[in-house]
């Protein structure tokens, strides 16, 4: 075997779900060879009692360019990914502008290319005025629809034009990822509610019901047309539950659930207040258990972070002016290592979530698995060594977390992209450029 590029020596890695001791050798970007054999190679790194998995595979995040750069942007985002053991991210299109238009697209693309240190794709957001673009699509796997209005003038409702939506798509064999809070019953409920000020009224105006309302409605359109359905950032109990249902026809559909709403509920508003408003809302322990049983029977398919940044002084302004959106891509696989550590869940599920299924799911060839030929993307793991939160420690350019004083076991020490140790220990290879995925 001719030198590798770079070893990583006495690692653990997981096979079959099994933790076994081996060795983790990279040559041209490539994963060359996992074994228990001695390699040479021009770097080595002693990866003793420490776990080497794939790196994760954010598919929902929110870097703010263009628009609103004061909050994140390529250069601060793609360093708070990788410290989190992120190395390939999709960006929502609720941007000022929106990408709705290849102009817009382009500009992200420029963009990212220049700035991000990590792996890059975008979803292309979609309007009933952007049905007919969808056929030209390039550069895009999927398409994000938002049922409830979101930043940039993206709001899609019901009836034909969404099933045209699922149409198109289904043509171009595009996913289409689905905000799912209806509009109607978000604006009834904000009239009912314009009077209270207490962020805990967030969860009434943007209620369940509005949730589980939209996700009928995209369940009846993607059954009539059977195209690819993804389900954003779910949070209701009764949403898992259809979902659960229409999966086990062997529909096209995948389910996504955010840390946000794993690890906080309802009652963290008192705590939190603004800085936890966010859509769809946190909501009750029971919608909470459910998510986590989601997990454990596979109705869950992704952990997405939905990092979506705002600067604390946007978050201490009233209720009705603060904008909703939690930081959340530095911590999540912190999060979810700490709760492996508890027995909350199996090392391999961390990975099936957070690596595989992103991968399968939105077709990011090459990446998501430790095998043979797959591209380097790896994360070297202390899962023994804890680290407190701390806010002036974060990447994220709004300098905030939920999560800020709490202490996790589980540290992602090395990103390592395409073969490059681009984060070690929170050292940056400033001069690396993460590369677009579709």
């Amino acid at each position: 075997m001719t030198n590798a590029d770079l070893l990583l020596q006495n690692c653990t890695v997981l096979r079959k779900g099994k933790p076994e001791q081996s060795n983790v050798s990279v040559k041209n970007g490539l994963i060359e060879s996992i074994s228990s054999e001695a390699v040479q190679a021009k770097k080595t790194v002693d990866c003793l009692g420490k776990l080497v998995m794939p790196a994760g595979i954010d598919v929902h995040v929110h870097f703010r360019v263009p628009g609103a750069t004061q909050k994140e942007d390529w250069k601060t985002g793609s360093r708070a990914a990788l410290a989190g053991g992120i190395a390939t991210v999709l960006d929502m299109p609720n941007n000022k502008p929106a990408a709705i238009t290849g102009k817009v697209l382009a500009f992200k693309r420029k963009t990212a290319a220049r700035d991000s240190l990590c792996n890059y794709g975008f979803h292309f957001g979609a309007t009933p005025e952007t049905i007919g673009t969808i056929a030209k699509l390039v550069h895009v796997n999927s398409v994000k629809l938002y049922m409830g209005a979101s930043t940039g003038n993206l709001l899609f409702g019901s009836g034909a034009k969404l099933k045209q939506l699922f149409y198109a798509s289904k043509q171009k064999n595009l996913v289409v990822c689905v905000h799912a809070e209806d509009e109607q019953l978000i604006v009834e409920n904000s009239n009912r509610f314009m009077k209270k000020t207490d962020p805990l009224i967030h969860g009434m105006v943007r209620s369940r019901e509005a949730e589980i309302l939209a996700v009928e409605k995209a369940l009846i359109a993607q059954e009539e047309t059977g195209n690819r359905l993804h389900f954003c950032h779910i949070s209701c109990r009764d949403s898992i539950e259809m979902i659960a249902e229409a999966k086990e026809g062997g529909r096209k559909i995948s389910c996504e659930v955010t840390p946000h709403h794993l690890f906080l509920e309802e009652k963290s508003i008192e705590k939190l207040r603004n800085f936890g408003k966010v859509n769809p809302p946190l909501r009750q322990q029971n919608d909470v258990n459910a998510l986590w049983k989601g997990i454990a029977d596979k109705t869950v398919d992704v952990v997405a972070s939905d990092h979506a940044p705002h600067l604390p002084l946007e978050k201490k302004k009233s209720y009705w002016s603060a904008p909703s959106g939690i930081p959340g891509i530095e911590t999540m696989l912190p999060l979810l290592f700490n709760a492996a550590s508890s027995g909350r869940l199996s090392l391999e599920r961390v990975n099936e979530l957070v690596c595989g299924n992103p991968a399968k799911i939105f077709g990011i060839k090459g990446k998501g698995f430790l095998e043979k030929g797959m591209d380097a993307d790896l994360i070297v793991v202390d899962l023994n060594r804890k680290k407190h939160v701390k806010n002036e420690e974060l990447f994220t350019k709004c300098g905030w977390s939920p999560w800020n004083g709490e202490t996790f076991k589980g540290v992602v020490e090395k990103t390592i992209v395409r073969g490059n140790i681009v984060f070690d220990n929170a050292l940056f290879a400033s001069d690396f450029r993460g590369k677009e995925v579709f």
